[in-house]
């Protein structure tokens, strides 16, 4: 199992989540970026409707981050094993 971290900006759209908690831990199951976000998809559809593409890519103003690393790229290539913790967070400009 991997364990997706949802901050506190994007926990309203959990099922079954009050809009006044604080980031959130959803396991799921290993394996490459394209199951993982397919499970997303099916489990968590309100988020993945906000974070991810028709193709299962990350959405334009999202960033993925696995182990504390991002993931940068269109198409993203990463297997996930059991352990690891992976995010999906808004992407900040500098300035």
């Amino acid at each position: 199992m991997i364990n997706l971290i949802v901050p506190a900006s994007l926990v309203n759209l959990l099922p079954d989540e009050p809009s006044n908690s604080v980031r959130r831990s959803v396991p799921l199951s290993s394996g490459p970026w394209t199951d993982v976000a397919a499970e997303i998809r099916e489990r968590l559809p309100v988020l993945a409707e906000r974070v991810l593409t028709d193709s299962n890519h990350i959405a334009r103003g999202f960033v993925l981050v696995v182990n504390d690393k991002i993931v940068a790229g269109d198409q993203i290539r990463v297997n996930l094993c059991d352990g690891d913790n992976i995010s999906v967070i808004a992407q900040l400009a500098g300035g």
